[in-house]
């Protein structure tokens, strides 16, 4: 019974011709939700789809204020910063956020410290290097190495910058803060292994 069902079956297809054989049909891919606490960035896992992160920040209520085929930028007007996903192959490969420029220089090493400090005991642990801070050169150094003061003006006038970095399994995460013409920048950036 078997022999002949395979039979009538191979038959039947054996008298098709591909022009006549139906196009299979278009599947029409349905973005995900993931769980909050499984994100590794706001509401992106490395490989999430373009339209994953599209419907999650929808649904959260944020519409992006830049797109093209490879990035989305959002506003996130709670936290001060601004977030963006770049996609390689409409796959989610790294994002970052930019916290916003200020021009309170006096405040600035220490809200870096407070992140660096916020994600070490929260997040990743122990940075990767132990060598925070970054002169641009031995006259910077000098100028300001017992001045600790008056960091955040050198790093407003690009003689320092503050780096943090942090290595997981699934990505490289660092937190910069630099400065050019008296304005500061504080950059958290994610990319995937």
């Amino acid at each position: 019974m078997r022999i002949l069902s395979l039979f009538l079956l191979l038959a039947g297809f054996a008298g098709c011709d591909s022009d006549s054989m139906p196009a299979p049909a278009a599947r029409k891919y349905i973005p995900t939700d993931i769980d909050p606490d499984s994100a590794e960035f706001r509401y992106g896992r490395w490989g999430d789809r373009y339209e994953d992160i599209i419907y999650r920040e929808s649904k959260a209520g944020n519409q992006p204020v830049a797109e093209s085929k490879d990035s989305l930028a959002y506003i996130d007007e709670e936290n001060k910063h601004t977030a963006f996903y770049y996609f390689t192959n409409s796959r989610l490969t790294h994002a970052k956020r930019t916290h916003r420029v200020w021009a309170e220089q006096v405040w600035a090493v220490y809200y870096w410290e407070r992140m660096r400090d916020k994600l070490i005991q929260y997040h990743y642990g122990t940075p990767v290097s132990l060598d925070y801070y970054k002169w641009r050169d031995d006259e910077a150094l000098n100028t300001y190495v017992f001045r600790e003061s008056e960091y955040g003006y050198a790093v407003a006038n690009g003689l320092l910058v503050c780096v943090a970095q942090w290595e997981t399994e699934r990505e490289t995460i660092s937190l910069m803060m630099d400065g050019k013409d008296g304005k500061i920048r504080l950059t958290e950036k994610h990319t995937a292994k």
